[in-house]
């Protein structure tokens, strides 16, 4: 299968990543030895395609301030395409990612503009013959852009609803694979995205390499 494009439906946020010894007790605290910001979600799938040589395109919502900013500096750096206009009135959300010293990441999320995709955004974009249109389980997690993947990204994998509104369910939804689809079918894109590797350089300080891994 020959991929011309990959045409992002996944969400892109900005990652502010806290590097502690262990996580404080309830209630308590604790100093971060280093923190970073970075571009995440989507972006790192989009970004190790970029690195491949494939044209990447992102479909996702995105928003107006400083996050989105950072993100669509990123976008940029790697050279990817920004199909939608900015949301005027939200930022790009964020999430903080809590890493301890056994590499074990913990995750609180604020969302954002990123999370309010509808199907009227999507039928401005004109898929091309040979794209892969991509997207994970975390955009399925909003119900907005839930609803219009379903209504307007003919020819997508349907991917299950997490199997309820706990921890675990939320969890399980963010661990799913990415997939891609074409004309000829639908390929898995294998179970993680492209793990963060902290201390490696990046193109510009706004995509420094990202810490988190998360798709």
């Amino acid at each position: 299968m020959n991929i011309a494009r990959l045409l992002y439906l996944g969400n892109v946020v900005v990652d502010i990543e806290l590097d502690v010894p262990a996580l404080p007790r309830r209630g308590g605290d604790v100093l971060a030895r280093g923190s970073q910001l970075a571009p995440g979600g989507g972006f790192n799938v989009m970004a190790a395609a970029a690195r491949q040589g494939l044209p990447v395109a992102y479909a996702g919502a995105h928003g107006s301030g400083p996050f989105a900013d950072l993100a669509r500096a990123g976008l940029a750096a790697e050279g990817i395409e920004v199909l939608q206009p900015a949301r005027p009135d939200s930022d790009t959300g964020f999430v903080v990612a809590v890493v301890d010293d056994t590499a074990e990441r913990t995750f609180v999320t604020s969302r954002g503009a990123e999370a309010t995709l509808t199907a009227a955004d999507l039928a401005g974009v004109t898929a091309r013959p040979g794209d892969a249109a991509g997207l994970s389980g975390y955009g399925l997690v909003h119900p907005s852009n839930r609803g219009a993947l379903r209504l307007s990204a003919d020819g997508i994998p349907r991917l299950s609803e997490p199997a309820g509104h706990g921890r675990r369910a939320s969890w399980r939804a963010r661990r799913r694979s990415a997939w891609s689809t074409t004309a000829t079918g639908s390929t898995r894109t294998g179970r993680r995205t492209p793990s963060r590797t902290r201390g490696s350089g990046r193109p510009s300080a706004a995509a420094r390499s990202p810490a988190t891994g998360r798709p």
